[in-house]
């Protein structure tokens, strides 16, 4: 009797065993599978980094042989692009109405800018304000308009050989944020010289539609 029964169980415990063993060797096969796409995913990823690097390094490196091919001073490039980057740093730092027109009244005076020049109504246009019982409306204050700085892009223009004076068509990428309109990126260009003791003039800027 119990010979029996065993007999007529024996097909499905065989089967259940078998069915047991095969999903653990696909399972076994799928793991060893995935670590193994994982591990080749890795190395694709750092031999691309490793690409990117190296296009970084030659793309650098065929810069700066054009540039001494075409008479640039690649160091000099850089530490005019240094001064012109504190430059724009100092121009959007401000928090508040006040700070802005000390910062704009400090740009007048050190480069010599009227109000109406287009660098001043491209980076620090007058800002209409009204005072009401001693304190400031305007667009700064109530709306919490604001101005960052993102970075850079210079071209050398020209070179000027017996002064040493570099001129340069920059393009800057700014953002500006208000409580209300949110915030927006865009871009401004500035074109200036640079002598060789570091001091920027012919400030000229301009909107880029």
């Amino acid at each position: 009797m119990v010979e029996n029964k065993l007999k007529q169980f024996a097909p499905s415990l065989i089967s259940g065993l078998v069915l047991v063993l095969t999903i653990g060797a696909v399972s076994t096969v799928n793991l060893s599978q995935s670590r193994s796409l994982l591990a080749q995913q890795d190395e694709k990823v750092e031999l691309q980094n490793r690409i990117d690097q190296l296009s970084v390094e030659n793309n650098t490196q065929i810069t700066k042989v054009k540039a001494q091919a075409n008479g640039i001073d690649v160091n000099r490039v850089e530490n005019d692009d240094r001064v012109a980057e504190e430059l724009m740093e100092t121009v959007f730092t401000w928090k508040s109405y006040d700070e802005y027109n000390e910062i704009r009244d400090t740009l007048m005076n050190k480069y010599q800018l009227s109000n109406d020049s287009s660098f001043m109504q491209t980076f620090m246009p007058e800002i209409y304000n009204e005072v009401l019982d001693g304190k400031n409306y305007n667009r700064i204050d109530v709306g919490g308009y604001n101005i960052s700085f993102n970075g850079m892009t210079s071209y050398v223009v020209s070179i000027d050989e017996n002064t040493k004076v570099y001129e340069y068509f920059t393009i800057v990428d700014v953002t500006s944020k208000s409580e209300n309109g949110g915030s927006s990126d865009y871009s401004l260009a500035l074109q200036y010289k640079v002598t060789d003791g570091e001091q920027i003039m012919n400030l000229t800027g301009y909107t880029i539609e």
